[in-house]
């Protein structure tokens, strides 16, 4: 294990240490003026080991080590200078990712006000995750467990985002701010709110035209601060549920061709509107696959390839979607084959993932799952029993998977 501690070490906030060959069950070890303190990771991948919230360290200068009972193992010895809270700047840079400008980056987001339009005025109020930093390094964690720990975990079996440790490639990246000032001007008000309440409806909307403006205000020690997906997290009283937009891509910056049953199309390098999710705190847990479900929503392209939930008979309109397609009438048979991408047929799948025939009433079909009996992660695996190991079809996983590398691959 070799190792680097990642920005200061500041009590009650995130730690991260990134290195190689970094065990599940990797302990970090302080040794300061008072003596040494043992924190075990809350969560941990071959390049990193993260924990939550720094506590029990005197103030001051230490070192670190990490260490491992199941590997028998210790890294190199790191200076690290401890803190008193809370950190100096709104943005926390968790993991760097790729040595370039411009890596793939998730950002995770605490909102920092609700908007809503009561008769048609804006109107603004804070989210009151803003007065609870420990339920959103919560979140966080669980954010981080549900795109990336494994069935090995006991968590979700998706691995589109672990598979080959591609995630050691992508830039974390938190952003936390401080309530705004008192009375602040309604131009203000607008650029920091992140989300919406609809007139009637329980549900956050998401306020995409404030995000890249917003993420730009909080550059990390890596640079500025742009996301190819954002997580906003909200912590309202009326809200609740997830929702996502999926990514719109700049297709001026290139990319890489594909074909779609004969059709050309693209992968982009970059992003003009990162895709983003809004999830609120109570529903980031570790018995469902929320987070990466709705990561998948997000990963996706709005107009040229999108991934949809496979739970609705929902027409996508103009836009392409990867995982749906529909027949002309409901008492049409499935067609065998369901796309050929890139010069691989995909076979469909001639009942819903659950083994059920699809609703009398429905044109909508699917692609057949990656071995025949996993549950879809878009389908609706709420309550369910095999929720945790819900997969991608075969055709979206190997797509998504084809998507993201051209993004890691990107230069600049």
């Amino acid at each position: 294990m070799n190792i680097r501690a990642v920005g200061d070490a500041i009590l009650d906030d995130f730690f991260t240490v990134t290195g190689s060959d970094i065990p599940p069950d990797v302990v970090l070890e302080f040794t300061t003026a008072a003596g040494v303190r043992q924190l075990p990771a809350d969560f941990a991948r071959p390049h990193l080991a993260y924990v939550e919230s720094l506590s029990s360290l005197p103030a001051g200068d230490a070192t670190l080590r990490l260490t491992s009972q199941s590997a028998n193992a210790a890294s190199n010895v790191v200076p690290v200078t401890v803190r008193a809270g809370p950190p100096p700047q709104a943005a926390r840079l968790l993991h760097a990712g790729e040595d370039k400008p411009h890596p793939y980056t998730i950002a995770i987001v605490a909102n920092p006000l609700i908007a809503s339009h009561p008769q048609g005025v804006a109107a603004f109020r804070p989210d009151p995750i803003l007065t609870a930093a420990p339920r959103f390094r919560r979140a966080v964690t669980r954010c981080l467990k549900g795109l990336f720990a494994g069935a090995e975990d006991a968590l979700v079996a998706e691995d589109v985002l672990r598979r080959d440790n591609i995630d050691a490639r992508m830039r974390l990246v938190t952003v936390f701010r401080t309530p705004l000032p008192g009375g602040p001007s309604t131009p203000l008000r607008e650029a920091n709110s992140l989300i919406e309440q609809a007139p009637d409806n329980a549900r956050a909307g998401l306020r995409l035209e404030q995000l890249a403006g917003f993420l730009a205000k909080f550059p990390t020690g890596a640079g500025e601060t742009k996301a190819d997906v954002v997580i906003v997290l909200n912590n309202s009283e009326t809200l609740n549920g997830s929702f996502s937009i999926p990514t719109q891509d700049d297709a001026e910056r290139g990319g890489e061709s594909y074909s779609f049953d004969d059709k050309e199309r693209k992968h982009c390098h970059f992003a003009s509107a990162p895709g983003c999710s809004s999830l609120h705190i109570r529903n980031v847990d570790l018995d469902s696959p929320t987070v990466i479900h709705e990561f998948c929503h997000a990963a996706s392209e709005l107009n040229n390839g999108w991934i949809m939930d496979t739970s609705i008979n929902m027409q996508p309109g103009t836009r392409f979607a990867v995982n749906q397609k529909h027949r002309a009438d409901a008492k049409d048979a499935v067609p065998p084959d369901f796309a050929t991408y890139n010069g691989t047929t995909f076979r469909s799948n001639p009942v819903r993932f659950d083994g059920t025939p699809y609703p009398t009433h429905w044109t909508a079909y699917h692609p057949e799952p990656l071995d025949g009996r996993q549950r879809s992660l878009m389908d609706d695996w709420q309550g369910k029993p095999d929720r945790l190991r819900c997969r991608l079809d075969r055709l979206t996983y190997t797509w998504l998977r084809d998507r993201l590398n051209v993004k890691l691959s990107r230069q600049g």
